[in-house]
């Protein structure tokens, strides 16, 4: 099993300074593995890892390990760092709850209208995300 080291970094930052080394192996044959570690590297957000996407420095798009061994740096297409969720305060034990409790609908379009199409809440010790539906 071959194993090769490359550095992963956003776009117009140095790999040297800025990336970080990830490891493939030929067993990760859709770079989900990768897609995972890079994911977790994210600690401000929440990161889907079949969201990270990654490029050459060409900007083509890298999608197999072969590509991955053959580019001493690969590129991510979208900045992990991203654009924080606005976070809605709550209560500290109930969170959000009381707050949407009598009316959730109605609430929620509230809370959206006075934050942004897409928050994040706690809820009874449960951290969440909600998106308004276009």
């Amino acid at each position: 099993m071959r194993i090769s080291s490359s550095y992963v970094v956003e776009k117009g930052k140095q790999p040297d300074k800025d990336g970080f080394v990830v490891q493939v192996s030929a067993t990760d044959t859709d770079l989900t593995l990768l897609r995972s570690n890079v994911a977790r590297r994210s600690s401000e957000i929440d990161t889907i890892p079949d969201a990270v996407a990654f490029e050459d420095s060409e900007g083509n798009a890298v999608v197999s390990v072969d590509q991955v061994q053959r580019n001493r740096v690969i590129y991510l297409a979208q900045p992990i760092s991203g654009r924080e969720v606005t976070y809605v305060p709550g209560s500290p034990v109930v969170g959000i709850a009381l707050m949407i409790m009598d009316d959730m609908r109605g609430r929620y379009v509230d809370i959206f209208d006075k934050y942004d199409d897409t928050f994040s809440f706690h809820m009874f010790g449960t951290k969440g995300i909600i998106t308004r539906d276009p």
